[in-house]
């Protein structure tokens, strides 16, 4: 029983001490101990003309970890039988990757698209789109920038800030 109750004393004692650290490490996390990965957020605004005036199409901000993929959609997914249900997605569309090469370094590589659905002849879907990729290597704080391609006046800028 003594026994017991001295193995629980120091039990208790290298939890209080364990935990203590522990809140030391987490203040420290990313530096020492466990990596933590960074985050990023990127504020994008896609434009287009309309009128000859930019009209925003999508103002969305992702938050992205870096060497992960974020995205966003405005539109919607069409199931399709193809002996299994596959979606298709149309819409106005971004997927970023950001990954951090050095503390003042960004690696952005960014995928933009703007698609419609069209269903107007029976037994067929057609979905026209536009889309460009970006792959660009900028500090934090800046942004990238593109025209999609179309002639029709859509624009795309994203600001990329550590989180």
């Amino acid at each position: 029983m003594r026994r017991l109750i001295i193995a629980l004393i120091v039990l208790l004692a290298a939890a209080a001490t364990y935990a203590a650290k522990g809140e030391e490490a987490a203040a420290t996390a990313g530096t020492k101990g466990i990596a933590v990965p960074k985050q990023y957020s990127a504020r994008m605004v896609m434009t287009e003309l309309h009128e000859g005036k930019p009209r925003t199409m999508a103002e969305p901000v992702l938050l992205a970890r870096d060497g992960e993929a974020a995205s966003f959609l405005a539109g919607g997914e069409l199931p399709v039988d193809l002996g299994k249900i596959q979606y298709v997605r149309f819409g106005t569309q971004a997927t970023i990757s950001i990954h951090e090469l050095a503390p003042d370094q960004l690696r952005v590589c960014a995928w933009f698209s703007v698609s419609t659905l069209d269903t107007s002849n029976p037994g067929s879907i057609v979905i026209p789109e536009s889309g460009i990729r970006l792959i660009k290597t900028i500090k934090p704080g800046e942004s990238i920038e593109a025209d999609l391609p179309g002639g029709d006046g859509r624009h795309v800028k994203v600001t990329i800030k550590p989180q």
